[in-house]
């Protein structure tokens, strides 16, 4: 006998704007076009060039304290740095 796979339920969000069930997935709500995920806050560590959170005080890669420029980036863009 031959094993029947299985098939996950799709996990589901609500939009922020309009309110309506989007698939977990989705990057942008298919009725309204809001973006569902928050950007990313980065910054360019000024020694090494490595994107950190624009939180840190210091760059976890070589450890030089941040003055640091913060750039937007989404989970699908590359950062800029705008030095």
């Amino acid at each position: 006998m031959v094993p029947v796979p299985s098939y996950a339920q799709p996990q589901y969000v609500r939009c922020p704007n309009c309110g309506s069930q989007v698939t977990a997935n989705s990057n942008y709500c298919n009725i309204c076009g809001e973006p569902l995920h928050q950007p990313v806050l980065l910054k360019i560590c000024p020694r090494c060039s490595n994107r950190i959170p624009a939180r840190a005080k210091f760059c976890p890669e070589c450890g030089k304290k941040q003055p640091g420029v913060i750039v937007q980036q989404t989970l699908t863009e590359k950062a800029v740095d705008h030095r």
